[in-house]
């Protein structure tokens, strides 16, 4: 009796878990795909305060950006060199220069979070 109830109690269970899952053709619900129509985000221009700085010193870069479907958009900075004091997402951010002289790119990608475009800028360090 006891045995009954708990494998009684086992397939409750076991159905509870795997109903939700299925469809009424009992086929596994997958996630829908990525929308197929989808335009990638566009970079219109980048720019920043000044074309150089001392060394550590700090401009500002932009970059202008849309999306043709109108989704939200991200924006991430990358540079091998220097920093983001503030950080490095926006449209609109702070770059530090390292402590040697040199010409550096720093890098935008900008996404809409199924596709993506990127671009550079180039700031000298004197």
């Amino acid at each position: 009796m006891k045995i009954s109830i708990f494998i009684s109690i086992l397939l409750l269970g076991a159905v509870i878990l795997i109903v939700p899952c299925c469809d009424q053709d009992k086929r596994i619900v997958k996630p829908a795909p990525p929308d197929p129509t989808n335009q990638e985000p566009v970079i219109l221009g980048m720019s920043s305060d000044v074309s150089s700085v001392r060394s550590l010193g700090i401009t500002t870069l932009y970059c202008d950006a849309y999306d043709p479907d109108g989704d939200p958009l991200t924006f991430e900075w990358k540079s091998a060199e220097g920093g983001f004091p503030s950080g490095n997402r926006g449209n609109e951010v702070d770059w530090q220069g390292p402590d040697i002289e040199g010409y550096y790119l720093i890098s935008v990608i900008v996404s809409d979070h199924q596709d993506s475009d990127s671009s550079a800028i180039g700031i000298e360090v004197r």
